[in-house]
Order: C-alpha cells, then structure tokens, then sequence
C-alpha cells in the first residue's frame, strides 16, 4: 500500500498492510538545514517532505495544514522583525524568520494598544514566545475583547492543495484548527496566568473563550468541503498538569465534541494534540468523540501507555511512539535498543496495533540522529506487519 491508502485505510478502521510509520520532522530538518549541517544522505533534500519521502515514510504535511491567514482591519495591525541576522529564512510551525531571530506584533484598538513577541532560538530551531499578549488584566482586558471580536479568519486553501501537490500518494495534509477556548487562554497569557485569571475573572474569562469557540466552529465549518481535507487536528498542548479534568470538562469538552460531531457527519476524522501526561483526561478523551491524541507520549514523559489508550474505546486509535529517550540514543547498541522497544511495543500490543499509527510523540529532536529515525522506520516495517 502506498502511504495515502495505509493512512486513510487505518484512519476508517479498515484492513491493511502494517502500522503506518508516520515521524514528524519538520523542525528537525530545518533546524539542521539553517545550522548547515544536515546529514550527508540529505544534501540533496530541499524540503522535510523530500526528507520523508527518501525515509519511505508515510507523510503528515503539517506545515502545508496550517491554512489560518488572520487580518485585523479595525486594529492598525503592523509586525516587524529585531534582534540578530538570521543566516537564511529559518522556518518555524507559526513564522517564517526572515529579517532578524525577533518578531513583534503591535496592534491599536479603542481601549489601548497590544504587543506580541517571538524569538528564534537558533540552538534547536525553535520560536518561543517573549511576550504575550493578556499580561495585566485590568489595563489590557477591554484591549484583548475588542481584538477577538474583530478579527477576521480565513483559511488559506491554495497553501493545502501546494501541500496536496508536494505529498501525492505518499500521504495526508491535515488541516490545523484553532485550538480549544482553554489553548486560547493560554497563548493570550500563559498557562500559569491563564490559571489564575480562569479562577479571578470567571466571568470575562468565559465571554473571551465564548467568542473564540464560535471562531474554531466557523472555521471548521468553512474547510470541512474542502476536497482531500480528511484529518483536523485541534491545536493545543494537552497535558494534565495545565488541563485538569475540571477544566478540561469545563472549558474544553463541549467544543471538542462539537467539532467531532461535524467531522464525523462528513465521514473524516479529528485529532486533538496532546503534549504530556493524559490517563487523568482518559474518560473525557474517551467522552470527547475525537479519533486520536496526536502525538501521545509514552512513560515517562507521559503516563499513559499504548494498551490503555487502545482500551478507552473499541474505535480510539493511538498516535505516538517515538518518544525522545530513544530519538536521542548513541552508542553501537541504540539501533538494537530502538528494534527491541518496537518489538516488544507491537507484542504488546497484540491485534490491537491495527489502530496504531507510530509517530513521534511531538517533534523529532534536534538532537535525535538519522540513524535512530532509519532503525525506527526498519523496525516497524519488520514487526508492524498485520
């Protein structure tokens, strides 16, 4: 089977080959292609696809599934780029760094101005906020209202059909959402301060993330058609120690569900992403309806194994599995290391690893190797057969 028919016949819970090998490499690669220093097998690659594609592997374009273009015509919206020199555009899953490794934001609105702040960290490819948006809530409430309320949103579908385009047979575009109204808390003010104004200012909190769960279902609504669109993944970071099973039913639940009652009704399939410890939220996944956590971590990082997460419900598929312990292995024994996980994983796992898709668990680390990457792929084509 080619990657396009494994992906999408595991996705529908239909007969196929073997679990699909699924990594996701884009900041590795690229922050290897910046730095100058990808390996020698992949000089000739000018693209993380054309990485996968000499992989064998079966392609997720996350990159062409970020479609969100965002316009603020009532906010006197301008950007521009500080700091040091970047030696080439670096690429980032929000921002392309092109002029300076600083990105800032500012927009103006009747209740007062607000900033935004990005920095590229050139030692792992990564873009980290430095500065948010929702800081102080009395002098900057009103502000962050009136911006949620006029902004507009729209989706970029040339980007998805480039993306279409570029992976062919070889795999799926999955379309990025915005993240649940808790997330949105998150990226307006971090989580620890999100917490915090969830427990202070109940109420305002929850008129913020009212306007932001209308946005994600109007958004939804408008790529559900697109033809190909087959996988939406909400984007978020969930992860017990900041979605508490209380906030997690509160503020999360009713939207999730929403989304995957509309997906569902055209015969396609949600993911939600996760990024740590889940078996407290285990019954609200359950509950939620989506077909996957993407990117579930194993123990340690995580906390809740493959098997129990297979168990939650007969038709719950698990993504995961390349967690960053063995991306990072050296030695002459890490290739023996990564077969026998893998071995012992599938064994595990029985009939059920029909509903695996083995991925990384977010991102595969800067400082993972390819070798390691190659030993995965090897070993799931030599035990992953079904």
């Amino acid at each position: 089977m080619l990657g396009k028919q494994r992906l999408l016949a595991t996705l529908g819970r239909r007969p196929h080959d073997r679990v699909p090998f699924m990594p996701n490499i884009w900041q590795w690669f690229y922050h290897h292609q910046y730095a100058g220093n990808l390996p020698p097998e992949l000089q000739g690659c000018n693209s993380y696809i054309d990485a996968l594609r000499l992989l064998g592997a079966d392609i997720f374009h996350k990159l062409a599934g970020l479609v969100q273009v965002y316009e603020y015509p009532d906010c006197n919206y301008h950007a521009s780029f500080s700091g040091k020199p970047v030696r080439r555009p670096a690429v980032t899953e929000r921002l392309l760094f092109t002029e300076g490794t600083v990105f800032k934001e500012h927009w103006d609105t009747p209740f007062g101005p607000l900033d935004h702040e990005w920095m590229y960290r050139e030692d792992d490819g990564t873009a980290v906020e430095t500065h948010h948006m929702l800081e102080n809530f009395d002098i900057q409430y009103s502000a962050i209202r009136y911006w949620m309320e006029h902004m507009q949103l729209k989706s970029n579908q040339a980007l998805f059909n480039q993306g279409l385009a570029e992976v062919g047979d070889d795999g799926l575009v999955p379309v990025y959402l915005l993240g649940t109204p808790l997330k949105q808390l998150h990226w307006l003010a971090r989580q620890d301060r999100a917490s915090l104004l969830l427990l202070d200012h109940p109420a305002e909190m929850q008129a913020l993330m009212d306007i932001h769960a209308r946005r994600l279902l109007e958004q939804l609504e408008e790529v559900l058609s697109w033809p190909e669109s087959w996988v939406f993944v909400i984007r978020d970071n969930v992860d017990s120690l900041f979605y508490s099973p209380r906030f997690f039913r509160q503020f999360c639940l009713p939207t999730v569900q929403k989304a995957a009652e509309l997906v569902h009704a055209r015969g396609k399939f949600i993911f939600l992403h996760a990024c740590g410890k889940l078996k407290a939220l285990a019954p609200l996944i359950a509950e939620s309806g989506v077909d996957s956590m993407d990117g579930q971590a194993p123990p340690l990082l995580g906390d809740w194994n493959f098997a129990e997460a297979l168990a939650v419900r007969p038709d719950y598929l698990a993504t995961g599995g390349m967690f960053v312990p063995y991306q990072e292995l050296e030695g002459e024994d890490a290739v023996i290391r990564i077969n026998s996980y893998v071995r012992d994983l599938f064994a595990e796992l029985g009939p059920a690893k029909a509903r695996m898709i083995f991925s990384t668990s977010c991102n595969w680390s800067p400082l993972g190797s390819w070798k390691n990457l190659v030993a995965f792929r090897d070993a799931v084509i030599q035990y992953g057969m079904l």
